[in-house]
């Protein structure tokens, strides 16, 4: 019975062992497997290529030195390349620097032929160049005077004194201004006009600003009408307050159709609108010259404007 049980036991441990050696050599089988696959993915990682840089290759015009005199055709040949580029700003930079000014009225009437620019890219040169020379009165004059010559370059969606607030060129506005006094009547063109009414209706309190900077007359009429047209254009009306400043009649009636700004920014379903009028001094009550249009309250319920009627009545509109 002993020898059976000692028998048991060496057969027990024997087994017990193998177990053993078995597991061992499977762990260490897995753990190269898993060593050569980390080695796999490591090099795999580093063959991975890195991503391409969001940057774009510019190219950037270097100009001559000063004291380098080009021939007309050198100075042809680098333009070209500028357009092609559309780099603008490089090729006014390189005229400034590079062209004589007895020759910058013949390579700017060149530039402004080239049909592949923009024509708000020609205005910008004829401009700039303009500027540059506003001490040479004939060159500043030739070079405005192209303007005219082709119309199509007038028939820009943006004015000229727009523009040249734009581009940084605000102090030609008055050399603009005067140019444009000494045309004949019949030739004269709506600068200033044109600007303040683009600069209402855009909501670009910047522009007005500068217009006014350089000296550009606003009446009370003129600022009245012009808020009339900001708030019709159903935009932004951050120029509300300072429309005000320059005399504007926030109650001001539209001849035409008979309605303030406050009822047609609430007709326009203009929240923002009618808050920057209301918080200025529109008059909450005042209703439109035809009856038949009626009054602010009135309007924002026939059109169902809880929020609006529900702000004017804060206001102190009554019925």
């Amino acid at each position: 019975m002993k020898i059976e049980n000692y028998d048991i036991i060496i057969l027990l441990s024997f087994l017990l062992i193998f177990s053993f050696s078995i597991g061992w050599l499977y762990s260490k089988k897995g753990n190269n497997a898993k060593k050569k696959e980390t080695t796999s993915t490591i090099i795999e990682i580093k063959e991975i290529p890195p991503a391409p840089s969001e940057e774009k290759d510019k190219k950037e015009v270097v100009l001559p030195p000063k004291e380098e005199k080009l021939t007309f055709d050198e100075i042809n040949s680098n333009i070209q390349k500028m357009i092609i580029f559309n780099a603008i700003n490089n090729l006014i930079a390189f005229l400034k620097q590079a062209c004589p000014q007895e020759m910058v009225v013949d390579i700017v009437k060149k530039i402004i032929q080239k049909p592949e620019l923009k024509k708000k890219d020609k205005l910008h040169i004829l401009l700039a160049l303009a500027l540059h020379h506003k001490d040479k009165a004939d060159i500043k004059l030739q070079l405005l005077e192209e303007m005219t010559k082709d119309r199509s370059l007038l028939q820009d969606e943006v004015p000229i004194l727009i523009l040249s607030i734009n581009k940084k060129l605000d102090t030609l506005i008055p050399h603009l201004i005067n140019w444009n006094q000494t045309k004949e009547e019949k030739k004269q063109l709506d600068l200033e006009k044109e600007a303040l009414l683009y600069a209402a209706k855009n909501d670009d309190l910047k522009a007005l600003q500068s217009l006014k900077t350089q000296s550009i007359p606003i009446t009370k009429k003129d600022a009245s009408e012009l808020l009339w047209t900001l708030v019709k254009s159903n935009g932004e009306t951050t120029s509300v307050a300072f429309l005000k400043a320059l005399g504007a009649d926030l109650d001001y009636t539209d001849p035409k159709t008979k309605m303030t700004p406050l009822i047609q920014a609430i007709k326009n379903k203009n929240l923002k609108a009618v808050k920057q009028l209301v918080t200025h001094g529109a008059d909450v009550e005042k209703p439109s010259e035809n009856k038949n249009i009626g009054y602010p309250l009135q309007i924002a319920r026939e059109i169902e404007r809880l929020d609006i009627e529900r702000f004017l009545r804060e206001k102190g509109a009554r019925d």
